[in-house]
């Protein structure tokens, strides 16, 4: 049996076959369509047109060989996924093979072997998705006047960090361009379709630092199959030695039907992106600040290149969730305005470091789109960041900023989801600057805000362990004091306490009753080291502080 489940076939010159089980003999299929079998076991499709469809969410049909007469055509259906384990020959001149597309979805093939002819690949665009549509062409040759009738087709030039217009006589494989149009609108790729080891080399990095836009280069996926980037980090020398091998980091980037950036990496992505890259969907990935060529800041960096082959290669609706093994370490938070939302993750790590880990994090892509709001965190309070790994043995308390970037004045919430952040011990608090109000979020999860015009940098903290640690061994039943910014922050209090602050002469600068467990107290003082003391029946307590105010 050449097949892993049942195979329809519509012949429009007849009716419906359906093969379950397939013997040694030649089976003769309606008007020609049939299976011969002995060592080059293969379907042979001819003398009419053959609708191919399935709507199986759990297997692709899997064939040996494919060969289409050139009397035949086959048109495999939206959504259907088949892997053919070797050859693939269709007849020569016109396209013998059309992998149709609509707007539920692209039909999805996987070749293991040879290819020899051309097919048809259809990409159903859709006018909705506000910022246009990212494409990338997964035939060996196309022409640009493919995108004539769009409102703009266009490159990502990584020297010039602009959009630029489409100069080369044909498209070039494994690169991502951008198109919009007016009405919905299906491309058609018409060519030989792409299978095998492909490799890009032509990534560019004209600055060594900073955020911007340095180092982004815009990929594409060249097969009429979607691929596991996962995969591709494994391909191209594991999660440890990606950077190595690639000169890049780790993290991919899409855009999704909001004009918004999804990130994914290391087994866990934003906004539901699990790493799957859909058939011939443009994508982002950078060029590692290590890399930067001074001498030579015009020129493709040296060595810098990506791999892709059909081991990569996955039917996107048959791979489903996030994939990551560490699911006890996840923070979600979700900015969300009505309907639309942003999520950053905060997670912990074992081989994660506090700073920027290539492997492991994702920087924030800010988008030119307004729509949705935009939400990223600032560990550093410079570089934005959609998913920051922290070690596994993090000191507490360990607080960081979050950034919200909102078109208008208008009323948002902030979700957290701790569903994979398994350890009860460590607090989680959301603390609102501009409100100067402090949440527990593991008993209120949503917290209802007024966005500020554009970008509010550095509005919201999230603090870990404000109030107990499991991780750090603190006593639970002792007081904690922490410092912030220009914060004290009083946790864990068992009673009404006084709470003073000295300077580093001794002088009392401020003094309070406390009957909070868990208290913050802003000041606007030098910056500088400070004493606080804590004095109640069963409470005696006095550590130095670090007050750094912006006066």
């Amino acid at each position: 049996m050449i097949m892993k489940r049942t195979i329809k076939i519509l012949c429009i010159l007849s009716i419906t076959f359906i093969s379950t089980q397939l013997s040694a003999q030649s089976l003769i299929f309606n008007n020609g369509s049939h299976l011969v079998n002995g060592t080059d076991v293969y379907w042979v499709f001819d003398n009419g047109n053959f609708n191919l469809s399935s709507s199986s969410t759990t297997e692709p049909l899997v064939f040996e060989n494919i060969k289409i007469s050139d009397d035949a055509v086959l048109n495999i259906g939206s959504q259907t996924n088949v892997t053919v384990n070797d050859s693939l020959i269709k007849g020569l001149g016109l396209s013998r093979m059309t992998l149709k597309s609509d707007p539920a979805g692209s039909a999805s093939l996987i070749t293991l072997g040879s290819i020899k002819g051309r097919a048809t690949a259809e990409k159903f665009l859709p006018a909705s998705y506000a910022s246009g549509s990212t494409v990338a062409s997964p035939v060996r040759h196309t022409l640009p006047n493919i995108f004539t009738g769009s409102i703009g087709a266009y490159y990502y030039n990584a020297v010039t960090l602009n959009w630029s217009s489409i100069t080369s006589p044909e498209l070039e494989v494994m690169r991502g361009y951008w198109t919009k149009y007016a009405a919905d609108h299906t491309l058609l790729f018409n060519d030989t379709l792409n299978t095998g080891e492909i490799k890009y080399t032509e990534f560019y990095r004209i600055a060594p630092y900073g955020y911007g836009n340095m180092g982004w280069n815009f990929l594409g996926n060249p097969y009429p199959s979607a691929i596991d980037w996962d995969l591709v980090v494994a391909l191209n020398g594991g999660v440890s030695g990606f950077v190595t091998s690639t000169k890049l980091n780790n993290a991919v980037y899409v855009s999704n039907n909001n004009g918004a950036y999804n990130s994914f990496v290391t087994g866990v992505g934003t906004n539901g992106f699990n790493g799957i890259v859909p058939a011939y969907t443009a994508f982002w990935t950078q060029v590692n600040s290590n890399f930067h060529d001074p001498l030579n800041p015009l020129l493709p960096i040296a060595g810098a290149q990506l791999i892709f082959n059909n081991t990569v290669r996955v039917h996107q609706n048959l791979t489903t969730g996030n994939k990551t093994s560490n699911n006890n370490g996840i923070i979600r938070l979700f900015a969300k305005k009505a309907q639309m939302q942003d999520e950053i993750i905060l997670r912990l790590m074992t081989d994660a470091t506090m700073s920027f880990d290539p492997s492991f994090d994702a920087l924030k892509m800010m988008s030119e789109e307004n729509i949705a709001p935009q939400f990223f965190m600032l560990p550093d309070n410079a570089t934005r960041m959609s998913i920051n790994s922290l070690p596994t043995n993090l000191t507490l308390p360990y607080s960081i900023p979050l950034g919200v970037k909102s078109v208008a004045n208008e009323t948002h919430q902030i979700n957290v989801d701790l569903y994979e952040f398994e350890n009860d011990q460590i607090s989680v608090h959301l603390e609102d600057k501009v409100k100067n109000t402090l949440t527990d979020v593991r008993q209120q999860p949503s917290y209802n805000y007024l966005s500020l015009v554009d970008e509010d940098s550095q509005r919201f903290i999230l603090h870990l362990g404000l109030t107990t640690a499991g991780m750090n061994d603190f006593a639970s039943s002792e007081a904690q004091i922490y410092s912030y910014d220009n914060c004290v922050f009083i946790s864990n209090l068992h009673e009404q306490t006084t709470f003073t602050l000295y300077n580093m002469l001794g002088q009392e600068i401020h003094s309070q009753i406390l009957t909070e467990q868990t208290s913050k107290i802003d000041f606007y003082l030098p910056k500088a080291y400070y004493l606080v003391r804590l004095t109640g029946n069963n409470t005696s307590l006095t550590k130095k502080v670090f007050i750094n105010s912006k006066i």
